[in-house]
């Protein structure tokens, strides 16, 4: 019985290190964008991945930070019929804030970018998860 867990464990570091990384696929979310709000306003997103602003109504102007002294240190962008949505990718995890000029105390959000995970290999685990399967 030792022998087989020690066996089972030894298997399972050999395929670990040995699975080819599958690489995150970036996605895009959407946050619609009028005169008095985001929605959503909060979004959590990993490394990589993209967030467009989408204008529904109204004119905005959108800063990166969360005060007058940080804002639009990182972004800095109008929407308006000429600009109707921004795209930016997020390259670097951590919290930022965004808000829009003259509205920041009634029309703010939050990006979190975190570490990518990636996926399992569902076809390896599969083969992986038979030497566990019994009889």
């Amino acid at each position: 019985m030792r022998l087989w867990l020690v066996a089972a464990v030894w298997t399972v570091l050999v395929v670990e290190i040995a699975l080819p990384a599958v690489a995150h696929e970036p996605t895009v979310i959407v946050i619609k964008v009028t005169e008095t709000r985001f929605d959503p306003a909060d979004v959590i997103i990993q490394k990589g991945d993209a967030v467009r602003w989408e204008r529904e109504s109204g004119v905005v102007l959108i800063l990166s930070g969360a005060d007058n002294e940080t804002a639009g240190d990182l972004f800095s962008f109008p929407l308006n019929s000429e600009h109707p949505d921004t795209t930016i990718t997020f390259s670097e995890t951590g919290l930022f804030p965004f808000f829009a000029q003259g509205k920041a105390e009634t029309m703010s959000g939050t990006i979190t970018v975190r570490e990518a995970i990636s996926p399992v290999n569902l076809a390896t685990w599969g083969k992986l998860k038979t030497l566990f399967e019994r009889p």
